[in-house]
């Protein structure tokens, strides 16, 4: 067997890792031998080795083979292998190639170990998944969720399926198994991107008290105050770029390097401000951040002074 586990949702993918080893063990027993070589710290002529020996180790073997795709020399060894023996391996040896995060199509090792019968890719989850995870998450922990409570915490873990099995883990600790939105408020700690956009959103609508509500959040979020003007910079430039661009999502993703759903939620709040609005705001940005980092003023006094101009 030879496999390539790769993709963004990493807690399915290390999932899937996990149920090849078990189905590896399961047959084996103690004769199976699991070996897990990163390498990024190993010789690469080291690297092909595990994979090449057969039984010089005695017995079954799985490698699971880490940090493969980002390290050149280990890849090309990998792939050079590979090729010499037509992707058959040692009747003995079954290799799992496992990259954190979505492999790179563009390299001729993920192209072809792409074919082979047990590679999966776990793409990130949209929001429908994302909500389906959370229905068989909050099963799974016994709690439910009061009306509109379910979105809110959607909104709170982003795509984050990590999160989202944590953060209802922790739920399922309280002595009601009933969640409901202030739990959420009071118990799940919002995702950066998600206050980032709270922010922003409420800027949308011109509601100053909501506002401040989210300025309070970004600052209770634990980020450092320099950290969140650069955030929000970095947030206005997109506004401004996504006001004007043009094409559909899925080729602005393609083209930016960011999630669809990101970019369909940027492209939505853009349209809610002029540019000339985007312009002043990033230039009264730039100027907070750059007083916050050199010269150590107050955060709070800075915001609020940027709320104040733009928000009558």
């Amino acid at each position: 067997m030879i496999a390539l586990i790769h993709g963004e949702d990493t807690r399915a993918s290390r999932a899937y890792l996990n149920e090849l080893s078990s189905a590896f063990k399961k047959k084996h027993g103690e004769s199976g031998t699991i070996v897990s070589i990163d390498a990024s710290e190993e010789d690469p002529a080291r690297i092909v080795d595990h994979v090449s020996s057969g039984d010089l180790f005695g017995g079954p073997r799985l490698v699971v083979a880490h940090s493969f795709l980002e390290t050149a020399a280990a890849r090309e060894a990998l792939g050079e292998y590979l090729d010499a023996v037509a992707y058959v391996l040692p009747s003995s040896v079954s290799l799992c190639v496992y990259h954190s995060g979505g492999a790179d199509g563009r390299l001729k090792l993920v192209q072809r170990l792409k074919k082979e019968e047990f590679s999966k890719e776990f793409a990130a989850l949209g929001a429908g998944q994302i909500n389906a995870l959370i229905a068989r998450e909050a099963a799974r922990c016994g709690v439910s969720f009061d009306s509109g409570a379910q979105e809110l915490f959607a909104s709170y873990v982003g795509e984050n399926s990590w999160r989202v099995a944590s953060e209802l883990e922790k739920l399922s600790y309280m002595p009601h198994k009933r969640v409901s939105k202030r739990d959420i408020e009071i118990l799940v700690h919002r995702h950066r991107d998600q206050v980032i956009w709270g922010f922003i959103d409420a800027l949308c609508a011109r509601d100053k008290k909501q506002i401040f509500n989210e300025l309070d959040a970004l600052l209770a979020s634990g980020e450092r105050a320099e950290d969140i003007a650069s955030m929000l910079v970095r947030q206005v430039r997109l506004l401004m770029a996504f006001q004007s661009a043009s094409g559909d999502v899925s080729s602005l993703a393609h083209e930016t390097h960011l999630k669809p759903f990101v970019v369909q939620k940027t492209k939505n709040q853009a349209r809610r401000f002029s540019l000339a609005e985007l312009q002043g705001m990033m230039l009264y940005l730039t100027r907070v951040e750059r007083a916050i980092k050199r010269e150590y003023k107050d955060p709070v006094i800075l915001m609020t002074l940027f709320i104040d101009t733009f928000i009558k």
